[in-house]
């Protein structure tokens, strides 16, 4: 209650600017246009932005794939059947490894790996 005794509550009191009812709900309604104006542009900027990103990431499959194909080796994410190219073997000398067992006399020195050369 108010201090002249009537019941104000549930009543909100409109400011007196000079505008009928009908001036006021065409603000209203035009407020909530632009509302829902802002809201549907927001939701197409993020569809927009979800579309760009899934594109940039077809791009970089494609280019993978490109890739992958005109490459000289087979993809083992393709072909996983093939074993890996081994490395080319190095060329070099081997020589046996000598061991010398003595003997009693010079002509009982042999190698031990069993071979017949005699060392003296």
């Amino acid at each position: 209650m108010d201090s002249e005794g009537e019941d104000t509550e549930g009543f909100t009191e409109v400011p007196d600017d000079g505008k009928t009812e009908a001036e006021r709900k065409e603000e209203l309604r035009l407020a909530q246009e632009e509302k829902d104006y802002q809201t549907r542009m927001r939701h197409l900027r993020k569809r927009m932005n979800r579309a760009t990103g899934e594109y940039e990431d077809l791009k970089k499959k494609i280019a993978d794939m490109k890739a992958r194909f005109n490459s000289p080796l087979p993809d083992p994410r393709i072909c996983p059947q093939l074993p890996p190219v081994p490395p080319l073997p190095l060329k070099r000398r081997r020589r046996p490894h000598l061991t010398i067992v003595a003997g009693e006399d010079e002509d009982e020195d042999v190698l031990a790996g069993g071979d017949t050369n005699r060392i003296y």
